[in-house]
């Protein structure tokens, strides 16, 4: 049943980006079907759409494992994300209405108050909320469906590069900026912007790759 694999399905994507499930983990038909109380043919259809996704692999005689990611993977991935961000925030600066932009407003907020209780986990949240605004007010949704492909990819990292060394003030700086050029309806700088948040966040994972990936 449809609505079954798509819960299936649902269920063992967000264990995979919440890290229940880890990198080069073994995933077989028997342990998912049991535990997820569904058949092994559904299990079958929910292990294709995430091998599509690139969160799995499926080997041959092996059955399926959690995608771990090289370096060199990372950096590629980030380098297509951000000729696909840097075209969404062209975008959204003539589409974003003003209610989205006091949206993203209050977001931005609470991403500085969770920022000064130390509230990782209620940061990483907002953060999501923060993109999620963006990319609603993109009319290119090819692009959003892209890079958001790729955002899933690498999003079970994402709450450990808050944890790297000066990377938690670097990053509400760079959600401020985005704000405040969105506000200004500026291309240019939102471009900037935009790019400078993505190029540090591949820079943190590049430095810190051997914490963060393993």
């Amino acid at each position: 049943m449809a609505n079954q694999t798509d819960f299936v399905y649902e269920e063992i994507r967000k264990k995979i980006i919440l890290g229940e499930y880890k990198p080069n983990e073994n995933l077989t038909e028997i342990f998912l079907a049991n535990s997820l109380n569904a058949s092994r043919n559904t299990i079958k259809k929910a292990l294709i759409k995430l091998e599509n996704e690139n969160l799995i692999l499926l080997e041959k005689n092996k059955g399926a494992r959690v995608k771990s990611f090289t370096l060199q993977e990372v950096l590629d991935c980030f380098e297509v994300r951000l000729a696909l961000e840097i075209l969404i925030i062209r975008k959204v600066v003539q589409d974003i209405t003003e209610e989205q932009l006091q949206n993203l407003a209050e977001v931005m907020e609470n991403m500085k108050a969770c920022f000064e209780e130390n509230n990782l986990i209620e940061y990483s949240k907002n953060n999501q909320i923060f993109h999620r605004i963006i990319y609603d007010s993109c009319s290119n949704k090819v692009a959003v469906k892209s890079v958001e492909v790729i955002k899933n990819q690498l999003d079970r990292y994402k709450l450990k590069t808050i944890l790297i060394p000066g990377r938690k003030n670097q990053s509400i700086n760079e959600h401020i900026l985005i704000v405040e050029a969105l506000k200004e309806r500026n291309i240019e700088k939102s471009e900037e912007m935009i790019k400078n948040h993505i190029e540090n966040i591949a820079k943190a994972l590049k430095d810190y790759y051997s914490l963060i990936f393993n």
